[in-house]
Formats: structure tokens, C-alpha cells, sequence
């Protein structure tokens, strides 16, 4: 029977990481019965979203989204193999641009099975890496209206932060028994990682074993919190260089101590977005127990050592300002 699954991120849980593992296992996979297509030039399906949701061109194919799903079908839909699909743009919820998951349905409805893995993460974590993920690729967005807007409209840059609307989304394609849910703070204390949850849920665990690792600086990894969000308070207008990412992360460690973990939150706002989000957490994970399937959404650690956005006092500021002289001659 043929069986087609959706990994739908979200943004921010390894998704890069599990899409270049799998292109790079790909002949291995597909050898037993596990395909993982080779579609455009990025690792992940993301091509596949495109004829609903604007992405940069890197990420079209020529032939446009809806033939793409269609060669899909006509390739696979009736054959024995298992056609696993990843772009976490699927899970995006800005109303304007979303993917129709009852189109996909239907288009696809020539597979035998269907299965939606989708993993999330807490808010806390989830808000400030998206915070991080912008910061690095483009101008920041402040964090405090990026942070306002996650509570007043539970999203941020597209992104649904409210897990509630992110299952009536899926919902919208999928049955509720055909869509499985795992949290990343728990599938990434496994010994195998979040790749051998992924392929535990999509039925191939026993594969996990012989995939090959990727190399050094192969994933999308995040900032230093504090670090990012100085910088961008200096770069505005651009993302920061690395150069001032580094100056800063000097000053930070200089002013605080070598190693610093920090967080862009200030206290009051982790307050505020655990007692915002908790009540909502806990509907989604009821609803969730319907289908048989226990899930956990965690909040992270206190940690007394974490320096958090409000603790970087104007001494800082005047250390970074020296700095910054000092390495620029123009300026002597």
C-alpha cells in the first residue's frame, strides 16, 4: 500500500537538520521502500507550498507546485512505497498565506494512507528562536512587538503560536487519527535524537541506526539571545554582521562571565507568556488524548545563572561603545 506523510515542522525544531539528514540518506531509504524525493535544490519540499504561499525563488519549481503533487501521485500513489514530504511551511497560519491542506488532500487522494508529523515546542522557546531566526536572516523585527503580537494575535512572522489553530489547520486536510504531534524539548534527550523520533513516527525506526551523520555546521543554529538583540539594536537598519555579533558576545561574556547563557526576555515577560499560553496547552493536550496519544507541552527550567533582557545595565552599553572605538580607527 502506498503511503504518503507530511512533516510539517514547525519552524524552529531541527527541520533543516531532519531535511538534510534525509536528502543525504536518500539512495539508502529508498532502497528500503522509503522515499524522500528529490525536488528543486533545497533539501526540504518546500517548492511544494508555492502555489499558495510566496516564497524567495530558490524555493519554486519551474513547473509550479500542484504538477509537483501531481507527479507525485502518478510516480507513487500505486506502488508499496511510503513518500515522506518536509517543508515546515506547511504548518504556516497567516490566513493570507497558508497552504489549502484540503487542496493537498484531494490531489493526493490517490494514496492509500496519510500521515501528518508535526512536532512543536514551548512558546518561550519557540518565540525567541523565531526572534533568533529573523534576526539572522534579515532586519530584527523589535522584539517587544514581535513579543505583543505572539499574545494579542498568537503568531508571530506567520507562524502560530496558539497549537490550538495549528491542529484546526492540519485538520482541514487530515483526520485527526492521521495526525501525530511529538514536543522537541523531549524527542531531543534521545539518544538517537529528533531524527529517530521522525522515524519512529513515520514507521521506518529500524533505519535509524544506519544513517549517516551530517558534518560539522550542517543545521540552522541559533544565536546567542542577548547577543543578537544588542546587535540589533546598533545594525537597525541591516542584519548584524558577524563581526559585531562576536564584538558583542565579547562584551557580554566581559561585563557577565565567559560562557553567559542568556535569553532576550525580560522576567515579567516569561511570566506573562507561561500564564497566557498554559490554559491553551492544556485544551490542546486534552484534545490531543482523544486520539489515544499523551503529550506534554514543558515550560523550560528555571535557571538562577540565565541573564535575561532587563539585567543588561548602561555599563554594558558604555563597554560595547569602547569597544567599538577602539576597533575603529576611523573613529581615532
Amino acid at each position: 500500500m502506498s503511503k504518503l506523510i507530511l512533516h510539517v515542522g514547525t519552524h524552529k525544531t531541527a527541520t533543516t537538520s531532519i531535511q538534510n539528514i534525509l536528502a543525504l540518506n536518500r539512495k539508502m531509504l529508498a532502497k528500503h521502500g522509503f522515499v524522500f524525493p528529490k525536488l528543486g535544490t533545497e533539501s526540504g519540499q518546500h517548492g511544494l507550498v508555492t502555489d499558495w504561499i510566496t516564497l524567495p525563488p530558490q524555493y519554486q519549481y519551474e513547473e509550479g507546485s500542484v504538477s509537483a503533487w501531481k507527479a507525485l501521485v502518478r510516480d507513487y500513489a500505486n506502488t508499496d512505497k511510503t513518500v515522506f514530504v518536509s517543508s515546515e511551511e506547511f504548518s504556516r497560519g497567516d490566513p493570507k498565506q497558508r497552504i489549502n491542506l484540503a487542496d493537498i488532500r484531494e490531489l493526493c487522494s490517490e494514496f492509500d494512507e496519510f500521515q501528518v508529523i508535526c512536532c512543536i515546542r514551548n512558546q518561550v522557546s519557540f518565540l525567541q528562536s523565531i526572534y533568533l531566526q529573523v534576526a539572522k536572516s534579515t532586519v530584527a523585527v523589535p522584539w517587544v512587538r514581535l513579543y505583543e503580537r505572539a499574545l494579542s494575535h498568537r503568531m508571530a512572522t506567520g507562524v502560530l503560536m496558539d497549537f490550538n489553530w495549528l491542529y484546526g489547520h492540519l485538520k482541514r486536510g487530515f483526520a485527526p487519527e492521521e495526525i501525530r504531534f511529538f514536543v522537541y524539548e523531549k524527542a531531543i534527550r534521545r539518544p538517537d535524537g529528533i531524527i529517530g523520533e521522525i522515524m519512529d513516527l513515520a514507521g521506518f525506526g529500524h533505519l535509524t541506526p544506519q544513517l549517516s551523520a551530517l558534518s560539522a555546521g550542517d543545521s540552522n543554529v541559533s544565536q546567542d539571545p542577548l547577543t543578537a538583540w544588542a546587535s540589533a539594536q546598533i545594525s537597525i537598519k541591516q542584519s548584524s554582521s558577524r563581526k559585531l555579533l562576536n564584538l558583542t558576545r565579547s562584551v557580554l561574556e566581559q561585563h557577565f562571565r565567559e560562557g553567559v547563557k542568556t535569553t532576550v526576555y525580560s522576567e515579567a515577560e516569561v511570566a506573562r507568556m507561561i500564564s497566557f499560553f498554559e490554559p491553551l496547552n492544556t485544551a490542546f493536550e486534552e484534545d490531543i488524548r482523544k486520539t489515544g496519544h499523551d503529550l506534554k507541552i514543558t515550560w523550560p527550567n528555571t535557571d538562577p545563572h540565565l541573564v535575561h533582557r532587563n539585567r543588561v545595565p548602561p555599563a554594558f552599553w558604555i563597554k560595547l561603545a569602547r569597544r567599538m572605538y577602539d576597533e575603529n580607527p576611523k573613529l581615532h
